[in-house]
Parts: C-alpha cells; structure tokens; sequence
C-alpha cells in the first residue's frame, strides 16, 4: 500500500498520510509492511524512518535495488529489511540493464550477502520472474537461497502470468527451494488477486498486496 500501492494515478501519500496508513495496518496485525524506497529521496527516507520510529508490532520493511547505496539508505531509516530486486527476464537484461545472466546473479549476491552482513532480513525479488527462463530462474533463486536470503518474490512485472500459470511456477520452484516463496502479483489483466491465491495454494507462504 505504501510503496507499489503508492503509484495508483493521483496517489501520492504525505509522510503523516503514510504513518497513519502503517499504523492501521498494524492495527490489522499486517506482519510485514513495505514503508516505501528510501533511496528515492529525502521525504521518502523521512516517512520510512517515521514508521520505523513509531513501535509497531510489524516488522518494517524498505524496497532496495542490488546495490550498496540503496541498503546502506534503507539501514540509515532502521528498517528490520529489505526486499532487494533485480530484473531476471531477458527483455529486461538486454534492454534495461545491458548486462548478461552471470554479471546479474553476481550483482544480486553482492547485495543479498551485503544486506545479511548488517543484519537485515532480506527477501530477493526477480523483477519480471514471469517471463525469465525457469532454468534461470531456479538457479538465481536457490543462489539467493545458499547466500542467506530469507524468502523469494516471484514479481509478475506485467501481470502476464495465468492461476495455472502461477501453481506450476510455485510447484517447479519449491523441488529446489527450502525458503519462502512470495507472490508479488500486478493487475494488468485483472489476475492479481487470482494469481495470488494460486500462489498461496500451490505453496506459497507470503503475497504483496494493497489497500486502495
């Protein structure tokens, strides 16, 4: 709600906006909630470090990217972790990122081992993990798994993914994996909310969602 949900056309939440919206969903027992991108700016740094700052019951998290900067700013705001991502589909590695399958795990290592170090928990999203090659995919997700990450996110960037799609997705991956998988579903095609509860059925243990 506070970071995806935040870039619904004409959302745009004041830092008091945004810890009121943290302290509701506290109220509602959210276990994790995503404070927002700290790296992004100032004001975005403030309203995280306000919600970290306020007791709640939930554990805090920020969004990073795989890099030192992003982590070290979201460790500055006193967040228990990071969701830290990456682009893994080859459309996005090749017209994005302009780096190869080899450099991205590395890259994406770097920061997984980085965050651990400081004694963060830390879930490894693959951006577009829908449309990565599963080969792939398993590898990068089970090296997040050997370099510590608590929980991996299957981001269904463009929302392109079927139920059906998303239960064999989940099942493929939980033969390699012995952490937490979580559906981060979009709703380009109106099956987030499909896509999601597959996910769960299928074996999944957490899902970002949104109260709009």
């Amino acid at each position: 709600t506070l970071r995806d949900g935040e870039q619904t056309p004409g959302v745009c939440f004041s830092p008091e906006e945004k810890l009121e919206i943290a302290k509701k969903l506290d109220e509602v027992k959210i276990k994790q909630i995503e404070a927002g991108f700290p790296i992004v700016s100032k004001k975005e740094q403030e309203s995280v470090k306000a919600i970290t700052s306020e007791g709640l019951n939930a554990q805090i998290i920020s969004l990073s990217r795989t890099k030192k900067e992003d982590i070290d700013a979201a460790l500055d705001c006193d967040v228990d972790g990071v969701i830290t991502f990456m682009g893994t589909s080859d459309i996005h590695l090749e017209h994005k990122m302009h780096i190869g399958r080899q450099e991205a795990l590395n890259t994406c290592m770097n920061a997984i081992e980085y965050a651990k170090d400081h004694g963060l928990f830390v879930a490894f999203s693959a951006e577009d993990a829908t449309r990565t090659d599963l080969d792939y995919l398993k590898r990068i997700y089970k090296k997040a798994e050997d370099f510590g990450a608590n929980r991996v996110h299957i981001a269904d960037t463009v929302g392109s993914i079927s139920p059906q799609g998303m239960d064999f997705l989940v099942k493929e991956l939980k033969k390699n994996l012995n952490i937490d998988i979580a559906m981060h579903c979009h709703n380009d095609f109106g099956m987030a909310l499909s896509n999601s509860i597959s996910g769960l059925l299928a074996g999944g243990s957490a899902v970002s969602t949104t109260i709009n």
